[in-house]
């Protein structure tokens, strides 16, 4: 049996001992020349935008930032301390979940094994300390903090740090309990301090209403009590601090996530404006392609015109913090495979008669996602007759998730001509308290147009 050595697989691995070039059908790759004229087209884009004119007035101005600005983060925090506070909260708010580290910090960062915290004092302002990876340093350093306390890898070696020239094999280091280890040695370990615990509250299903008929986001909760928690991770970290009490504040976080104020909702009209010229082109794209295109090969051309879309606004120079939370992620699938709800098929057909297209667009931590059904049904020929092998292509319904806007529809020269076009939009929110209760729509709209060869 032959060994092979890490450098004898990577020098293999590129002479070919191991495998042949990737090769395959070049047609079904994403077509330059047909993203070149579908970007040219001016019909699809022209209608967006008269549309777009048409209802400015009735949609928040679109940001001319694609982030929000740290002195947010900073107010963010103070809202979130005052709520806090009224449930008891004098140490401070310790945050162990991805999005409510982001949504409160700003910090954007990647969830692995490696536990990521951090911890807000109720006695400062401005305070911020973090309890995080030595991987995630530097973007630590270069962010919003004021102490910093970092363990070098998971499991972490007692005194071990590489890093810093010591690499020793200690006993293992218990993270969880070194978080409460930390907190009680820069003295908060004596109050009571809101952890950010997750539970039902992460549905929809906040403190007190786990057997309610009817879920209301506003409506009366049972106000969680102090307690000191005795397993998980909590459990560990409270073990190290006997003397505080910890209460559940994830229900704030939720709460404070999901209502927008002005710039979040800039910010989202602004992602929903790129999602629109995504779709936009995709549309094209398709009608250039036709049935030759591959739905793999429609999914990919439009992420890549949409990054690159998006790049073009936002300044980026590698460093970090700067173009963050920015993703597109565009599905389309075709055929049988737009039965199914939730597919796990691969896409990769021809482009049939019926036509699933979804994308997804995000800048700064808001996003929109919508997904529209295309159907292609015969048209006669140029002489009348049937079966020439002409097609329609029909955007006949679009299911939209909150916030999000599509447009789709185009005269075309060309064999595929969009005859009609139907698409809807909401904007769901959650009302303020002392409001109408519950959730509501805040922007609907249905559209039609109808248009012949």
């Amino acid at each position: 049996m032959q060994h092979w050595s890490r450098r004898d697989f990577v020098s293999a691995s590129g002479t070919g001992v191991l495998g042949a070039a990737v090769v395959g059908p070049r047609s079904l790759w994403p077509d330059e020349r047909a993203m070149a004229r579908a970007e040219r087209r001016t019909d699809s884009f022209a209608l967006l935008r008269r549309e777009q004119r048409d209802r400015r007035s009735r949609l928040p101005e679109p940001a001319d930032f694609h982030r929000l600005p740290l002195s947010w983060y900073k107010d963010k925090v103070r809202q979130l301390k005052s709520a806090a506070a009224d449930r008891g909260v004098d140490s401070g708010i310790f945050l162990t979940r991805r999005w409510n580290i982001i949504y409160a910090t700003g910090l954007f960062h990647s969830t692995t094994e490696r536990p990521f915290a951090c911890f807000l004092p109720m006695d400062e302002d401005d305070a911020l300390i973090w309890l995080n990876p030595y991987l995630d340093q530097q973007l630590v350093n270069d962010w919003w903090t004021t102490d910093s306390n970092a363990y070098f890898d998971y499991h972490h070696a007692a005194d071990g740090f590489p890093s810093q020239g010591q690499v020793v094999q200690g006993d293992t280091v218990n993270l969880y309990r070194w978080w409460g280890e930390t907190l009680d040695r820069l003295g908060y370990g004596g109050g009571t301090i809101g952890l950010d615990s997750g539970g039902l509250a992460e549905i929809g299903v906040l403190p007190g209403q786990e057997n309610a008929t009817r879920l209301d986001m506003w409506g009366e909760i049972d106000v969680p009590e102090k307690k000191r928690p005795e397993a998980g991770s909590f459990g560990e970290m409270a073990a190290a601090m006997p003397n505080a009490w910890f209460v559940d504040i994830n229900d704030i976080m939720i709460r404070n996530r999901i209502v927008k104020d002005e710039m979040e909702n800039r910010l989202t009209q602004l992602a929903e404006d790129y999602w629109s010229e995504i779709h936009a082109f995709a549309r094209n794209y398709l009608l250039e392609r036709g049935l030759e295109a591959v739905d793999w090969e429609v999914a990919n051309a439009a992420r890549l015109w949409g990054t690159s879309r998006i790049m073009q606004d936002i300044p980026q120079d590698g460093e970090p913090h700067g173009a963050v939370g920015i993703s597109v992620g565009v599905g389309c699938r075709t055929g049988r495979t737009t039965a199914y709800p939730h597919p796990n098929q691969m896409f990769w057909r021809q482009v049939q008669p019926v036509t699933h297209f979804r994308s997804r667009a995000s800048s700064g931590s808001v996003g929109t996602e919508a997904s529209c059904t295309a159907r292609f049904s015969s048209l006669p020929g140029p002489s009348g007759s049937s079966g020439c092998g002409r097609c329609t292509p029909a955007v006949t319904r679009s299911r939209l998730r909150s916030p999000t806007r599509a447009t789709s529809a185009r005269t075309s020269p060309r064999p595929f001509t969009i005859t009609r076009s139907r698409t809807r939009s909401s904007i769901w929110s959650t009302t303020a308290p002392g409001t109408e209760r519950g959730w509501r729509v805040t922007s609907l709209r249905t559209t039609r147009w109808e248009t012949t060869r």
